[in-house]
This record gives C-alpha cells, sequence and structure tokens, in this order.
C-alpha cells in the first residue's frame, strides 16, 4: 500500500490528516486488488496540554474506488476517538480509544459498531521520528476482533517521507501490511509537530 496526504496544526490544539492510499491486495482465496483504496480525514484537538495530553476527535473513511459510485454504501466508516499520553523520557507512551461506527446504519444491515483501543509510543531517533502502536478494533458479537501491532519511521520537513510495517494477531485482521507515504506538513510551530 502506498499513501499520500497532507497534515498540519491549522491551529495550535488542532490536527488535519487527509490522506488517500493506494493498494495492492491479495486474499486468501488469491483473489486480488490492485487501486485506489480509501480517502480519509482525520481531526484532532487537543483538550488537554502539558507532561500529559488529552485528545479527542474523529476519522471519516470514504472508499474512492470505480466500484463504489454511490456515496452511501455501506463502505463508508466513522471513527469517534480519545487518547491520553505522557511524556516519557525524550518520546510519549500512551492509549487510544473509541468507537468504530461501520457502515450506514440507517440503510445497511450489516452496520455494526466497534470498539477501538491501541497502546502507542513514539520517540526520536536523531533526525528520524520513530513510532509503535498494538490493538485495534475489539471483538463484538458480529465481527470478530482485529489486532495488529506496527512500526513506523518518519523524517524529512516540510515534506516527510515515512514507512509503516504492520503485522496481524488475530485471525481477522490482515497477515502483513507495509505501506510508504509522502506528507506535507504547515503550521508546526509546536513541538507537537514531531
Amino acid at each position: 500500500m502506498s499513501e499520500i496526504g497532507f497534515s498540519g496544526w491549522p491551529d495550535d490544539k488542532l490536527y488535519v490528516n487527509i490522506r488517500a492510499d493506494f493498494r495492492l491486495e491479495r486474499a486468501e482465496d488469491n483473489d486480488r486488488y490492485a487501486g485506489p483504496g480509501s480517502l480519509r480525514l482525520l481531526t484532532m484537538a487537543t483538550v488537554w496540554d502539558g507532561d500529559t495530553t488529552v485528545q479527542a476527535g474523529w476519522m471519516a473513511a470514504l472508499p474512492w474506488t470505480s466500484d463504489h459510485g454511490d456515496v452511501l454504501t455501506d463502505e463508508r466508516d466513522v471513527w469517534l476517538l480519545s487518547g491520553i499520553s505522557r511524556a516519557a523520557g525524550p518520546g510519549r507512551v500512551g492509549v487510544t480509544g473509541g468507537l468504530a461506527i461501520l457502515g450506514n446504519p440507517l440503510r445497511f444491515a450489516n452496520q455494526d459498531d466497534a470498539p477501538l483501543l491501541w497502546l502507542t509510543g513514539a520517540a526520536p531517533a536523531g533526525d528520524v521520528a520513530l513510532s509503535s502502536r498494538i490493538g485495534g478494533a475489539l471483538g463484538t458479537s458480529r465481527n470478530p476482533s482485529r489486532l495488529t501491532a506496527a512500526v513506523s519511521a518518519e523524517r524529512g520537513d516540510p515534506w516527510r517521507i515515512g514507512v509503516t510495517a504492520e503485522i496481524g494477531l488475530t485471525r481477522a485482521a490482515a497477515d502483513l501490511h507495509g505501506g510508504v507515504w509522502l506528507a506535507r506538513r504547515w503550521g508546526c510551530e509546536s513541538a507537537r509537530c514531531d
């Protein structure tokens, strides 16, 4: 998977990230897909800032593949998120949780909600920013859990390039996921941008 995106801090307490991905996927039955994936918009607001930081926000995922022409298909997801992190030496550790509203509850019977939970960590290594996370969507009566472990590295300013490697920890999660992305940052007056 590859991604291109724009991220930044239009205000000292507001983070915005817009990204589009291109996918190359192979399922267990050898069904393959190559092409556009989804367009994602993430907004996070800092509610409390200091050694301990509290954030809240949302993310919308909109597929932009050619076979999803109807804007109201069940492929649109919205995530409601909140997180708390704390300084740990030169880095940060945290917990992020929330609720994923999968599909349109007004139009589709297969719509479901899934609780979300991640443990996160980030630290600088010279001019490279390293981060990790473990967690994902917890199981419900209609869907199994999709838990993963991921590590990422990024560098550059204001254009940033990054790589991500992720492995699935549960049967319903993707076995392996790798990504390369390019992003342009703006509004990075704060130390929070690193």
